[in-house]
């Protein structure tokens, strides 16, 4: 018996490698690495026999999430079949439904494959499912690719994906913005209404995701005495250190003359909104009556992720200027503004 542990390395990505060789090779191997865009724990056991037949146990570990793998490849008569398990896996409120894979060789030698294709769910309700999606398994060179299939749901759409020496994926189509705040806009303090058009490209290394709304998307808010709306155009990319590029976003009276401006950057994991508001248009009501008005100013958030937990720190400045008070005891009369902090600070932590 021969006993090699070969290992290959490529930039930040290391493969390790145990491979017992007599009348077949059984072997295990650990991939491990990262970069911008992929953080890959890989690990497997298996074996090759003299037809050539390969069959691989293992998981892929991403962020605590533990996927199995389980597939095997056999030459059946001089055609090689392959088959692999799907799966079912969930993390935090969210569940990921995997069809079985299967395929055969061709003239060519590659492998034709085809699976079913997979469903997305949050909080148990499906949110994301493609069509049947098939491809192509080359074996000598190695490389993977897919055929464009479609995808419907938040995202409706079509994708496609695969490796050549690097991954990649591509999508494009449409996001219904009241589908997407489906699930939580009780939770929300405003609504958005709009549909946008989106692109986005993913390989090793980038993140490219284009949004363009089809007209206006709509700003509605309990606590804002007026709608708002803002035309988006992003062209969203990852920087140099691998965080994204900044991004601004305005919403406006159709007058133009009250509006609140964002401007959200992102740094170590962490998100930064800074918000600018002029004359934006406030009602605030409560059991004694409300107040009604513009304000101006700025409130800059930050949500902070450290290890396990979360922090949310919040200050700014506010200037009410004049605020009309109406009370409900006191009938039709009305007092002056009242006085209200201009500094503020909050933080929240969960």
């Amino acid at each position: 018996m021969l006993n090699l542990k070969p290992t290959l390395q490529e930039q930040n990505f290391l493969l390790t490698s145990n491979l017992n060789i007599s009348k077949s090779i059984n072997f295990n191997a650990k991939l491990i690495g990262k970069n911008k865009i992929l953080h890959v724990d890989l690990a497997f056991n298996g074996s090759v026999d003299n037809k050539e037949n390969i069959n691989a146990v293992g998981f892929v570990v991403y962020k605590g999430i533990k996927i199995p793998i389980n597939f095997y490849i056999k030459d059946e008569n001089g055609i090689y079949t392959m088959y692999a398990n799907g799966f079912d896996i969930r993390y935090n409120t969210f569940r990921i439904k995997l069809a079985s894979i299967r395929g055969s060789s061709q003239k060519d030698g590659n492998i034709n494959w085809k699976t079913d294709g997979f469903k997305v769910y949050l909080y148990n309700q499906p949110i994301l499912e493609t069509s049947v999606i098939d491809g192509v398994l080359g074996l000598k060179p190695f490389y993977l690719k897919s055929n464009q299939a479609h995808i419907n749901g938040l995202l409706k759409g079509s994708f496609y994906f695969g490796y050549d020496k690097k991954f990649y994926t591509s999508s494009n189509g449409v996001i219904d913005i009241d589908d997407t705040l489906a699930f939580i806009k009780s939770k929300l303090p405003f609504l958005l209404a709009g549909n946008i058009n989106y692109a986005i490209n993913i390989d090793d290394k980038d993140i490219n995701l284009y949004l363009k709304s089809q007209k206006p998307v709509l700003l509605l808010s309990k606590y804002l005495s007026l709608p708002l709306y803002s035309d988006i155009n992003l062209d969203i990319k990852t920087s140099k250190n691998g965080y994204f590029t900044p991004v601004n976003l305005v919403f406006s009276s159709s007058d133009g003359k009250h509006l609140i401006a964002f401007n959200i950057t992102t740094s170590n994991h962490n998100i930064y909104i800074g918000s600018s508001l002029k004359r934006l248009p406030v009602y605030l009501y409560s059991k004694n009556g409300y107040y009604q008005g513009f304000v101006d100013g700025f409130v800059d958030t930050s949500y902070i992720f450290k290890n396990l937990s979360s922090f949310i720190d919040i200050k700014g400045h506010l200037d009410p200027g004049v605020l009309l008070y109406q009370s409900f005891s006191s009938g039709s009369s009305y007092g002056s503004s009242p006085k209200l902090p201009k500094n503020f600070y909050i933080e929240y932590r969960y």
